[in-house]
């Protein structure tokens, strides 16, 4: 009979089965897509990371102090592939890495907790079952390196603990073991993986504490020393990315909340992760999310339907509740041992099954109430690993009871190690047919079109070679655009993520409408792709620093985008400013011959005024008639740092846009000129005092009556928008009724600000504006009425109501009757004027067809229209002279069309139905379909409506999603009435409607449609208004400037006027900072290959990518924030020469420093730290 005995061959096994891997990878084979975390230039990502900036993502690059962790991570990817110089053989040695990696760390845990020779059924069995479960095979699906990270630290930092609590062991030695573990097994970019590893170091903390025998005072002073050594060793060892993250934080925590979708949103999304994680199922090791409602998933049919894997379901927890039986005579330690783990095992289930009841609503409660706990919204893939860990130890221990009752009991005569062995074998072959997927590397295909597993095409390497030749900072338009609802990127060899290419092939920037823009920079981006779309040529290219363009033909168009990759073509071949460069596979590389390019850094000497929404600019910096834009673009929504206007208004600004709010465009909902965002801690938040503790902070800084209405306005109105969100939950109703008698308290006090505003016309603007605020919650009050709440709350409405009438009665507001020439209804629209002068009125008309002229009311006089071009939907007026302050502008409504179509019928007879079909006709993609019809059936059946959509990319037409609303609330059992609402695709030419019977029957049956009606529905002009001032002649300056890395640029600047900005062109981001440096130190490093930019006015030397210490190399002087946000995603300062006539600057990110200086202590306490536990090992006795 075979004998396991020396530790190394049981290590040998639990490598055998990290060889799994190899069975993955085909010929050629690559892992890549979704969100594998593996890299198609390993080398060039882990040099990347050691930048907390990185020019890789975003377009206009990202800070990613968050991803700094994973330097251990894809430093080891790095080092296979500098050893091996094959991606597939770099993947495949890292693949078994950290597979194998999980086992070997639970061997350790194993072998000190069972060290005795016959324990090694537990010790390989436990190994195996921790390293080969589908807790780690689903994130094998996308290669989650952060989860292997932290699950193979698991064993480690639960050994350290035992040893300290239950065996007496060196607490400075063991608390070194943590920080050490932690320190290159951290969870890379996945911090709240961290929530997994803690609640079981706390279980094991708390269990064994109490379990200890010792003196309780003495025991208690070696676990705080315990755990507060390891905390600070951690923190220490850590302090790299720790220190940096948080330094960062407060830049970073609102945007990932807000993304998030707040605590609202994250309890949304638990919920959703958590819809099948039952008790019942997580203690049968199910309910992961991927495997329910998802008839594509791979494998997991089989195992919800599959009877032997359902028994292997049930049989691997029953051997795990076979370990609770206690031996005679069996040592303490191995009862204290199962008492960790079944404790742990009880924690770990509620902490998995997150928002699933029953103990959900505690987990949602902390999701709300508990400052950072969003970060687990994801529950069974945060603590799922504790529920495994626990699993992994009580089967081991439950196999060898098992083994143990059926040797005594039934096979006296047997020795033991053959009864061990002939287990250990069965429960391999088990264990190994359970997680038979792990074998078949089928679970990569995680989809029917896409999966992680693919072969990648040569020509991207080549193409890399391409995109590395650029040594300079200017950037690559990628095309076509990505469809901007979801974000996704295909390809026709099987990639598919939300990851570009790019990204992870190189470390030079692109831009593309990716999902890693936020804030201005999508209106931005999608506003060039919207030009080049429809007009060839963007005027707003030049403004992001694209030199080059390539067009991926091997990019997949899916049904849901809506473009066509010829539009794109004819886009790049009809702009005199692209010429071909080569072709690289299906790559084609462009070269963008643009003169007016803004370089990465430079001087704007003219700027354009924007009063308007980035999602707008596409039509707004393209008025006809309206001049070239100017050197730099400033919104007023997110530029309002008001020291800067003397630089940049009136004398710089060389045009003005404002683009006019319609008033009550949108009838049916909100009035979103008034509507907000609801505050991050809700009413409903027992910490929300704080909140108006703050706000009646800031009112007493108000002074003047006007102020202060806008600021009560403002705040009430993020209430009504909380209010909307609370009132849902009857437990709420305390809060609602003290927020609606707050109002009422509020009214009194907008009333008698309003009597004390001594402008007559000031005074008539905030009546207006008051009506506006209080129908807006009067429209609110209608829907909170509806939830039916409890009495108590009717009545209050009822007061409010009550209040908000009788106040604005007394306002005396009294709409102006519509003009006869406007027809039925009128449009109004307001606009604030930021200074008096002569301005144009610019409408933008969506409707095709209409007249050539319209007449408009400007402050009750007269103001006519005509179209710019008979074939244009422009239209504009002459100049007329307008004060400073808010305008009224009434404009015609857009009358609607209607079409009828004649009745007809769908007739079935023995099963086969017949369908009809309705030509609508030729589509405008900017006008929405309201479809209309009844229906009549003896049959009581429904029916079934589809609509095929034509447009370039699908000629013979594509099925759009239409969802019928149908009443059933008629008179007649048999009539039916159904509405359709339509929003045709970007590129829709024209559509057909199809009917057809819900269903067969096996009797003849009819179905007749009547009233059928058409409505089209067109958007509301798009008022602008425009001020043009004379062309500003440009100054004579030379800028030079070099990237030291992507951290840190130099500039040097002469010939400039005494005051000006300097303009960076990378993401707004207010740890970015600059100083004035000595310009004979900068000259230095001023030489090398050069790019010119602006006719020769700006001069880049090329990219150094060398890691400095500032502090060192420039010293003196103290980084300055950005002043001002330009182009709406860069970053500016004023600038005061002081008389100089040639000056230096460093424009660095400061947290590169910060990182510098927490390295070199985690590196110093490595060493020490290192020092220390050798010394502890040689000196042990």
């Amino acid at each position: 009979m075979f004998k396991i005995r020396k530790p190394s061959l049981e290590v040998l096994i639990i490598f055998l089965f990290g060889l799994i891997p190899l069975l993955w990878f085909k010929q050629g084979y690559l892992a890549a897509g979704h969100d594998m975390s593996y890299p198609l230039a390993p080398i060039d990502f882990w040099l990347d990371r050691l930048f907390v900036w990185t020019d890789r993502i975003g377009s206009f690059g990202s800070n990613q102090t968050d991803a700094i962790p994973g330097i251990f991570i894809h430093g080891l990817q790095a080092l296979f592939y500098y050893i091996t110089g094959s991606l597939q053989l770099a993947q495949k040695l890292d693949f078994i890495f950290w597979f194998a990696l999980p086992g070997l760390t639970m061997y350790l845990l194993l072998r000190s907790l069972h060290p005795q020779k016959e324990d090694y059924l537990i010790r390989i069995s436990g190994s195996l079952f921790y390293m080969l479960n589908h807790y780690l095979l689903q994130g094998w699906i996308i290669a989650e390196m952060s989860k292997f990270s932290i699950v193979s630290a698991l064993p480690l930092v639960v050994l350290a603990i035992i040893n300290v609590n239950t065996r007496s062991g060196s607490v400075l030695k063991n608390a070194i073991l943590v920080g050490i573990t932690l320190f290159f097994l951290n969870g890379g970019a996945g911090i709240p993986l961290w929530g997994g590893l803690a609640i079981v170091a706390l279980t094991t903390m708390f269990v064994t504490f109490f379990i200890s025998s010792q003196p309780f005072f003495y025991k208690l002073k070696r676990a705080l020393s315990f755990s507060l050594l390891s905390l600070f060793f951690i923190l220490l060892l850590n302090i790299y990315w720790i220190f940096p993250y948080i330094a960062s934080y407060r830049y970073n925590y609102i945007h990932k909340i807000e993304t998030a979708g707040g605590s609202e949103g994250s309890i949304a999304w638990s919920q959703e992760i958590s819809k099948n994680a039952s008790f019942t199922n997580l203690i049968k090791l199910q309910g992961i999310p991927d495997w329910y409602d998802n008839p594509q998933h791979p494998y997991s049919n089989n195992f919800l339907n599959n009877y032997f894997l359902l028994l292997l379901a049930i049989f691997f927890p029953a051997v795990a509740f076979v370990s609770l039986y206690t031996k005679k005579g069996e040592s303490k330690d191995n009862v204290t041992f199962r008492l960790i783990f079944l404790a742990i095992l009880l924690v770990a289930i509620p902490f998995t099954a997150g928002s699933h009841p029953p103990s959900g609503i505690l987990y949602n409660l902390a999701l709300k109430y508990i400052p950072g706990f969003s970060i687990f919204r994801t529950p069974f893939y945060k603590f799922g690993m504790a529920l495994w860990f626990a699993y992994s130890y009580l089967i081991a221990i439950g196999l060898k009871q098992l083994a143990d009752l059926i040797k005594q009991n039934l096979l006296p005569k047997l020795a033991f190690k053959a009864v061990y062995t002939i287990f250990l074998f069965v429960f391999a072959i088990l264990l190994c047919i359970y997680n038979y997927p792990a074998f078949m590397g089928e679970f990569f295909n995680w989809s029917k079109k896409y999966s992680t597993l693919i072969r990648v095409p040569g020509y991207i390497f080549e193409a890399k070679k391409e995109l590395d030749s650029n040594n300079f900072s200017t950037r690559t338009l990628m095309l076509p655009q990505l469809n901007d609802g979801n974000k996704y990127i295909a390809y026709n060899w099987k990639y598919f993520s939300l990851s570009s290419i790019p990204s992870i092939l190189t470390r030079k920037p692109i831009i593309l409408n990716d999902a890693v823009l936020f804030e201005n920079e999508p209106g931005l981006v999608n506003s060039i792709y919207q030009q080049m779309a429809k007009k060839s040529h963007s005027t707003l290219l030049e403004y992001v620093g694209a030199d080059r363009a390539i067009i991926q033909e091997d990019f997949k168009l899916d049904e849901g985008m809506d473009y066509s990759m010829s539009l794109v073509k004819n886009a790049i071949y009809s702009d005199p400013e692209f010429s071909f460069n080569k072709q690289v596979g299906k790559w084609k590389f462009f070269d963008i011959n643009n003169v007016k390019m803004k370089p990465l850094i430079y001087i704007p000497q003219s700027f354009s005024y924007l009063i308007t929404e980035t999602s707008q600019l596409a039509l707004a910096s393209q008025i006809p008639g309206l001049s070239p834009l100017a050197d730099a673009l400033v919104f007023q929504h997110i530029s309002k740092s008001v020291q800067l206007d003397p630089l940049i208004k009136p004398n710089k600004t060389q045009n003005l846009v404002i683009q006019a709010r319609c008033l009550n465009c949108d009838e049916n909902k909100d009035i979103n000129i008034i509507s907000s965002n609801p505050p991050r801690i809700m009413p409903s938040n027992p910490f929300y005092f704080i909140v108006e503790f703050i706000d009646r902070q800031k009112m007493g800084k108000y002074s003047q009556p006007n102020e202060r209405i806008d600021f009560i306005l403002g705040t009430m109105s993020k209430e009504v928008s909380a209010l909307n969100i609370v009132i849902q939950n009857p437990k709420n109703n305390e809060t609602v009724i003290y927020l609606l008698g707050k109002w009422r308290n509020n009214i009194e006090d907008i009333r008698e600000n309003h009597l004390n505003i001594n402008i007559k016309s000031q005074k008539e603007e905030y009546s207006r504006r008051i009506n506006l605020y209080f129908w807006h919650i009067l429209v609110n009050s209608q829907r909170w009425r509806d939830l039916q709440p409890t009495g108590l709350v009717v009545d209050e409405l009822d007061q409010l109501e009550r209040s908000v009438n009788n106040y604005v009665q007394s306002l005396n507001i009294i709409p102006k009757p519509p003009t006869a020439s406007y027809g039925i209804g009128t449009k109004q629209y307001e606009v604030d004027i930021p200074h008096s002068g002569s301005y144009k009125i610019m409408a933008h008309d969506y409707k095709p067809g209409d007249n050539n002229t319209f007449s408009a009311f400007v402050n009750e006089g007269v103001y006519e229209l005509k179209r710019f071009d008979p074939h244009d939907k422009w239209y504009f007026g002459g100049q007329i002279k307008l004060d400073k302050g808010k305008q009224m502008i009434i404009m015609p409504e857009l009358t609607k069309r209607e079409v009828s179509y004649p009745g007809f019928e769908i007739k079935e007879s023995l099963g086969a139905s017949e369908c009809k079909q309705i030509d609508l006709g030729k589509i405008d993609p900017k006008t929405d379909y309201s479809i209309n019809f009844e229906y009549l059936t003896t049959s009581a059946g429904l029916i079934k409506t589809q609509l095929l959509e034509r447009n370039p990319q699908f000629p013979n037409g594509k099925a759009k999603g239409i969802y019928p609303k149908i009443d059933t609330s008629t008179l007649n059992p048999f009539l039916y009435k159904a509405n359709i609402k339509y929003v045709p695709s970007e590129l829709a030419e024209s559509a057909t409607l199809r009917f057809c019977m819900e269903k067969k029957y096996d009797f003849p049956t009819t179905l007749e449609i009547k009233d059928l009606k058409v409505t089209e529905t067109y958007s509301n002009y798009l008022v602008f208004l425009t001020e043009e001032k004379p062309p500003i002649p440009p100054t004579d300056y030379n800028l030079q400037f070099i990237a030291l890395n992507q951290t840190a640029y130099l500039v040097s600047v002469s010939g400039a006027p005494s005051q000006f900005i300097i303009n960076f062109n990378s993401r707004f981001d207010q740890q970015w900072g600059l100083k004035k440096v000595d310009i004979n130190l900068a000259k230095q490093y001023l030489k090398g290959k050069q790019k010119q930019y602006l006719n020769g006015s700006v001069i880049e030397y090329e990219r150094q990518n060398k890691h400095i210490l500032s502090g060192l190399m420039f010293p003196g002087g103290k980084l300055q924030k950005p002043d001002i946000q330009l182009n709406a995603f860069s970053n500016g300062w004023a600038i005061d020469s002081e008389g100089s006539k040639e000056m230096a600057f460093l424009i660095e990110y400061a947290p590169q420093n910060t990182f510098y200086k927490a390295t070199a202590v985690s590196l110093a306490s490595l060493l020490g730290l290192g020092i220390i536990y050798l010394l502890f090992i040689k000196f042990r006795k």
